[in-house]
């Protein structure tokens, strides 16, 4: 890669980095609320638990590290399952750091603890610091996923566990399909265009695996699992499409192409 591309992509990664904080430190709340608080997330925080136990002893006083924990999920749930375990929950939005906080003091558990951090630059820890380092549906949102991970196996001590939870292709994720529909119908040919970047880049666990090798983890490997989600349709278009949702930031995109009626069309043509 010549020089201007490689500070193409750096400009790349630090503008989008830079969106996703914007975009949690505005929608952590109705995420915590729709999804945490509803025990919704649950699932897939059993993934990770049983993964840490499984590893690692569970009587013994390990570190743990989690990234991207958004409002605490699994962060929490994993202080609880494992009383022995010391736990830095983090993220890179304050507000979500905020709400880890509360999240932790509701339940009573005081073995989690809460900080800002980039998965992508972990400059607050050193080497060789945890005995587990944990990452719930949060490495395919981050740009340089590769610094990610490099960065997670130098804070692991030697035979430490990395465990992280990553969406399945498009066509199997049935959330993601219904508002990629949702921006085609409204925005027509005018969607948004192809960007290495995509979150669904790793459901092929073939580039997963590559991946986890290039950043020298030994031992790796994938295993594929579903959990259903259901509630009203009405708290699915807030949790997307409210003024904290999730597709909020794509809506804001499409409605700069000129088409104002935007906000109100959206609920209207979810499938």
């Amino acid at each position: 890669m010549r020089q201007d591309e490689h500070q193409h992509a750096d400009q790349d990664v630090a503008w989008i980095t830079a969106q996703s904080k914007a975009h949690w430190d505005r929608s952590s709340t109705s995420y915590a609320e729709i999804l945490i608080r509803r025990g919704l997330t649950e699932p897939n925080c059993r993934q990770v638990i049983d993964a840490v136990i499984k590893h690692c002893n569970p009587d013994a006083r390990i570190r743990v590290l989690d990234l991207a924990s958004n409002a605490g999920s699994p962060a929490v749930p994993l202080g609880q399952a494992i009383p022995n375990a010391s736990v830095v929950a983090t993220d890179l939005s304050p507000a979500s750091v905020s709400l880890i906080s509360e999240y932790a003091a509701s339940e009573g558990v005081t073995n989690v603890t809460a900080q800002p951090a980039d998965a992508q630059h972990l400059q607050e820890f050193d080497d060789n610091t945890f005995d587990a380092v944990t990452c719930s549906y949060g490495l395919m949102f981050m740009p340089d996923h590769q610094k990610a991970l490099q960065e997670a196996h130098r804070v692991l001590k030697l035979g430490g566990l990395y465990v992280a939870t990553v969406w399945a292709p498009l066509e199997h994720y049935q959330f993601g399909q219904m508002f990629s529909e949702v921006a085609r119908r409204i925005a027509g040919d005018q969607g948004p265009p192809p960007s290495p970047y995509t979150p669904w880049r790793f459901g092929n666990p073939v580039q997963l695996l590559q991946d986890l090798k290039g950043a020298h983890f030994s031992n790796a490997h994938c295993t594929a699992y579903s959990h259903p989600m259901t509630f009203p349709l009405a708290d699915l278009v807030a949790f997307q499409l409210g003024p904290n949702g999730q597709s909020r930031s794509l809506l804001d995109k499409l409605k700069a192409t000129g088409k104002e009626n935007m906000y109100d069309e959206a609920p209207q043509v979810c499938p």
